[in-house]
């Protein structure tokens, strides 16, 4: 049995994060982690009209109206762009936002580079916020030449994106990403354009809140790389961030344990799992 087959025949055995985060407080016959305040969704079915009657716009889930709401409040022009930009990036990338189409993206963008850089995928019980813990210094510009790279590496950022966001609490609280940077190579990475492509593509335009942005062991090049691509993200992410984080040691020390394969399936497992919680909550909510 490969890699990735393995990882598929074990998902059923690992879970952490509650189907839909602790549904302590929650109306008993609502979905847990689905509850959402009138005003959003007043502001979600102002969206909902707009949109739907934008022939540009493919008609969208409700629950991706809540979404846009929960960002957007009752910006309906940002939804909006949102929406249309979404739209182009899923197609330029041909993406088929399902969980058929996520199991070999999602595989293909955690192998991507050399060495493991998404060290963990994980939720906090006390901030009810999922969690991406990466190691920007593999990112390697050898390993992004050809569409079919970049595919990959933008195809599997967005699958991520939907699997940090499961569900309307989820959304709500925000994501958090840890970033590893000792050893950060401004040259490997491919320079700015390969970070602002990035943003610019994806990043700054998915819409999404943050609860919590970290940079470990920055120095003087992420510094310079931040600063240059704060232009292409949104105010709710860029004021998260909280640069010159430290531990002892580099962070694959406490989060490749007990070995890089075993991290690379339970990361898988824990990101298909989410991923299959998100659209089976996407088909079941209703405004």
């Amino acid at each position: 049995m490969n890699d990735i087959a393995g990882a598929q025949a074990r998902m059923d055995e690992e879970v952490d994060a509650p189907r839909n985060g602790d549904p302590a407080g929650e109306d008993k016959n609502s979905m847990p982690g689905m509850s959402i305040t009138e005003a959003e969704r007043a502001w979600a079915l102002t969206i909902k009209e707009a949109v739907e009657a934008n022939d540009e716009i493919d008609n969208l889930s409700d629950f991706w109206y809540a979404q846009l709401a929960i960002v957007d409040h009752d910006n309906v022009d940002a939804a909006q762009q949102h929406s249309a930009h979404m739209q182009a990036f899923r197609q330029e990338y041909d993406i088929r936002d399902n969980l058929e189409d996520a199991k070999s993206t999602v595989w293909e963008f955690l192998t991507l580079f050399d060495r493991p850089w998404v060290l963990a995928f994980s939720y906090s019980v006390e901030s009810q916020s999922y969690i991406w813990v990466v190691d920007i210094a593999q990112i390697d510009k050898k390993d992004l030449v050809t569409n079919k790279q970049w595919r990959i590496y933008l195809a599997g950022l967005y699958y991520l994106r939907q699997a940090l966001n499961p569900n309307l609490r989820a959304i709500s609280t925000g994501i958090s990403i840890i970033h590893e940077c000792e050893g950060f190579d401004f040259g490997k990475m491919g320079g700015l354009e390969h970070v602002a492509r990035m943003a610019r593509e994806l990043i700054g335009e998915y819409p999404a809140r943050h609860y919590s942005l970290r940079f470990f062991h920055t120095g003087y090049f992420v510094n310079v790389m931040m600063s240059t691509i704060k232009r292409f993200l949104p105010k709710n992410m860029t004021e998260r961030m909280e640069y010159g984080c430290s531990c002892d040691g580099r962070l694959d020390q406490i989060w490749l344990v007990p070995d890089a394969k075993t991290v690379l399936q339970r990361n898988y497992i824990r990101i298909m799992q989410t991923l299959q919680l998100r659209y089976e909550n996407e088909a079941r909510f209703s405004l």
